[in-house]
């Protein structure tokens, strides 16, 4: 379907809250008009009170539908887009795990390929997930893809790339971390903390150097104790910082999802999904760089029954976290769509909807569950 086009009746999700009976009129690629009080002008879909909402916005995930983004081709990422519209999300970040300098090397060359298809959900630039990680909470990640942080390695790894790279993962504790996170910051790059044994103190010198990203947060991280708050409680007390949550009800207790709620308000949060590629097909077994995993009891697991990435979509971790929260719907959206488009600094041109940002939207029955969506006006799915 293509461009200019009046989308009628409506509940649409805006930043303030729900409009019923709420039409908006999409010129071109761009949102022109939202109103309650007449019918734009232009061919109508009728929504038939259904939800409008913004497309979702996903910062983690490995793989969805069948495609791998750790295989690093074009081909991989191309498929992940044109699938991901599926359950709504309109853009991501492929995430890279640890792997060695060529073949991160040319993952980041096929994105910087994606970042300019619009076939499906837009592809934001890379986030890479290592290896500067510390191999005592390495999780699935390979120890010997695993490097020490140093400017030598961070050169050769995204060298040329760097505009590219939107968040890097590391762990701050590691000899030379801060020195690394100060590099990572001057490139224009996300610091994420992550896949660290930090303490509460180490966690926090991190920050001041620069950290304003915790990676799946509770998840492979030194977690809270009362006589040792760790890094967990770190990014939870800094208001420097955003946190990633994986509600899937399996990588953090629902209870957590409340305390991380309570202490970072709906602005501090944003729902990933750490998705493997199995993620919305009948796959039961698959590998993630050299791991083998299966999939089951609605998950993703190791063959020693360790968690390795997740089977969730951010539709599923937006209804869980407002089952769970007690949560409006507008706030529960928010945390997959506005807030990681803020984190990217995009909030201007996508992740709300608002006259003059892209029409970017998803439309949802009173389940949740996706009926269609649109990228810049154009409807990538059904």
């Amino acid at each position: 379907m293509n461009h200019d086009f009046a989308l009628i009746n409506g509940t649409v999700i805006v930043e303030s809250g729900v409009l019923p009976d709420c039409n908006i009129l999409v010129e071109g690629s761009k949102i022109a008009k939202i109103t309650q009080s007449q019918t734009p002008k232009g061919r109508e879909i009728d929504v038939g009170g259904n939800y409008v909402s913004p497309g979702f916005i996903d910062l983690h995930i490995h793989g969805f539908g069948g495609f791998d983004a750790t295989r690093g081709d074009e081909d991989s990422l191309v498929g992940m887009s044109r699938s991901l519209v599926k359950c709504g999300t309109t853009g991501f970040l492929p995430t890279l795990v640890s792997s060695p300098i060529p073949r991160t090397r040319f993952f980041l060359e096929s994105v910087g390929k994606c970042m300019s298809s619009h076939s499906g959900a837009r592809v934001w630039g890379a986030h890479l997930e290592g290896p500067f990680l510390n191999p005592v909470r390495r999780g699935v990640h390979r120890e010997e893809y695993l490097l020490k942080p140093s400017s030598k390695s961070l050169k050769e790894m995204i060298g040329g790339f760097d505009n590219l790279v939107r968040i890097l993962t590391f762990a701050p504790e590691l000899d030379g971390g801060l020195e690394l996170c100060g590099e990572i910051v001057g490139l224009g790059v996300t610091a994420a903390i992550g896949h660290t044994d930090a303490t509460f103190e180490e966690a926090s010198e991190g920050i001041q150097a620069g950290i304003t990203h915790g990676t799946h947060t509770f998840n492979a991280m030194s977690g809270i104790h009362g006589r040792a708050p760790g890094a967990a409680w770190a990014v939870l007390a800094s208001d420097r910082v955003r946190v990633e949550m994986i509600a899937d009800g399996l990588h953090v207790n629902p209870e957590i999802t409340k305390l991380a709620l309570k202490v970072k308000q709906r602005d501090g949060v944003i729902l990933v999904t750490d998705a493997v590629m199995p993620t919305g097909t009948d796959m039961t077994e698959f590998d993630l760089a050299g791991v083998k995993a299966n999939v089951r009891d609605g998950g993703s697991f190791t063959e020693e029954g360790n968690l390795c990435g997740s089977t969730l979509t951010l539709a599923r971790a937006v209804k869980n976290v407002m089952t769970w929260n007690n949560l409006q719907l507008s706030d529960a959206i928010q945390l997959a769509s506005l807030n990681p488009a803020r984190e990217l600094g995009i909030a201007s041109r996508t992740g709300s909807l608002a006259e003059g940002k892209d029409a970017d939207i998803v439309i949802m029955d009173k389940n949740l569950e996706v009926i269609s969506t649109f990228v810049q006006g154009v409807q990538a799915y059904p």
